[in-house]
């Protein structure tokens, strides 16, 4: 059953994926019968700066921003970044955090400084109880080999925590066409990782 509208930003720095994320999951969307749009807003991105993807999925979509108290789910890739998006969210929604922090170069130097995971998590649980941390990257890493599929670990996970109306096949479609052949089978096992992890959390 398709929703009248659902609103998810994913988050992360640039070169970690996240635009190619989003492409997926619109795709998966659209497969799925649903009218889905795709906005999205860069800092300083080539840098490692902030992208965040908006993505609009319902019925009927108008327009492809999110406006701020509005997002039902967020997907950090890299968690200080959901702080960022922090005033779109609305109250108790979802927010599927990787466990996987990158260091500016100013904190790095000791020029500034970076929140740690329980500060971060702190600050999202008081936004929200439906707050998951997945080590998604690391078991990327030492189950599959390439940490770039932590990526699809996570999708996997969130389309297990997160009613989206879409289905595994749509997802696995969407994958066919978006992912080079090359990589396919190991994004499809990511996505069954990411599934799996998420039955265990619960």
């Amino acid at each position: 059953m398709l929703k009248d509208l659902l609103n998810i930003l994913i988050t992360g720095v640039g070169g970690q994926g996240n635009v190619t994320m989003a492409r997926i999951l619109a795709t998966a969307a659209a497969f799925a019968g649903y009218d889905v749009l795709v906005g999205e807003l860069y800092g300083s991105a080539q840098r490692g700066g902030s992208v965040t993807s908006h993505v609009r999925i319902g019925k009927k979509v108008l327009t492809p921003m999110i406006p701020k108290h509005s997002a039902d789910a967020v997907i950090a890739l890299e968690m200080n970044e959901s702080l960022r998006v922090a005033d779109y969210l609305k109250r108790n929604a979802t927010i599927v955090l990787n466990e996987y922090m990158i260091y500016p170069p100013e904190v790095l130097r000791g020029e500034a400084s970076y929140p740690s995971k329980d500060e971060i998590v702190s600050v999202l649980k008081g936004l929200t109880d439906k707050v998951y941390v997945v080590p998604a990257t690391d078991i990327a890493i030492k189950q599959l080999g390439n940490a770039m599929v932590g990526n699809t670990i996570l999708l996997g996970f969130f389309l297990s925590v997160f009613d989206t109306g879409i289905n595994y096949e749509h997802v696995a479609e969407a994958l066919k066409v978006t992912i080079k052949p090359k990589y396919l089978d190991l994004n499809l096992k990511a996505l069954d990782v990411g599934r799996e992890l998420a039955q265990k959390y619960a």
